[in-house]
This record gives structure tokens, sequence and C-alpha cells, in this order.
């Protein structure tokens, strides 16, 4: 899978959102609003998202996924990895002790 952190806006250390980023997907597609989440048990991804309404209650579906569960599951691991990456070339932000050098950015 190749990946690359297309555009990546920081929300800050007070949010558990941490970032949305724009990922270019085998240089053919960008999938825009994946977000990097700060959660109870780290970091983790989430796709791209739309609310509903249903029985009075608002609903989450995501609106970009991949058919194969192991699809989204290296996808996710990717973007992460890359965002940890990221972090690790960036001064005064919190990063994992495993994040390494920074992603070419360029397309």
């Amino acid at each position: 899978m190749d990946l690359k952190l297309y555009r990546i806006k920081e929300m800050g250390k007070n949010s558990n959102l941490l970032a949305l980023v724009d990922v270019l997907y085998n240089r053919d597609l960008v999938i825009c609003g994946v977000r990097i989440i700060n959660g109870r048990d780290g970091r983790f991804v989430t796709m791209p998202q739309r609310s509903y309404e249903k029985g009075g209650k608002t609903n989450w579906i995501n609106i970009t996924y991949f058919v194969a569960p192991s699809d989204m599951d290296t996808f996710k691991k990717e973007v992460l990895k890359l965002y940890n990456e990221h972090c690790a070339s960036q001064s005064g932000l919190d990063v994992p002790q495993d994040a390494q050098n920074t992603p070419d950015l360029g397309l």
C-alpha cells in the first residue's frame, strides 16, 4: 500500500483530536478528512465520517472505507506510522518512542 500524508492540520494538545489529514493513496486518490485521535488506549485513526439522525439519536457512518477489513487495518496502521514520523520531525509535539523519520510529503 503506497501512502503519503498529503496535507496535515494539527489540532493542538488540548484536544483528543490531534490532527485531520488528507492521505494520498497509491498516487491516484486523496482521502480527505482522516482523523488522528488520542484515546484512552493511545492514538488511533478514523476514516472520514458523516452524521445522520435515526430515532432522535445522532449516528455516525464512514463515508470512505475498504471492503476488506485487513486492508482497512493496514491503511490505519500505515497512516498512524506516517503521522508519528511527521511528529518526530516537529519540535514540541508529543512523539511516541517508536516514531522514525519524516515522510516525503511531495507528490
